[in-house]
């Protein structure tokens, strides 16, 4: 998933898990999820594990490039 975020406002981004119990995600070629753990990044302010999703929080403008592994 590639956006693009114009100003500074948050926007949730629902993954789904596709059948995946521990997806991992990387955001601009960065990972910040994997087995269910937030890893240090200053891309995604907050994340919520779902049973079918990860939600990622983003806060910031800028260009995202959102991958699921």
């Amino acid at each position: 998933l590639r956006l693009e975020l114009p100003d500074d406002s948050e926007t949730h981004l629902a993954i789904p898990r596709r059948e995946r119990r521990f997806p991992t995600i990387a955001i601009n070629g960065e990972t910040v999820w994997r087995n269910e753990k937030v890893h240090p990044n200053f891309l995604a302010q907050e994340f919520i594990s779902e049973d079918a999703h990860v939600v990622l929080v983003l806060r910031k403008a800028g260009e995202y490039e959102v991958v699921m592994q």
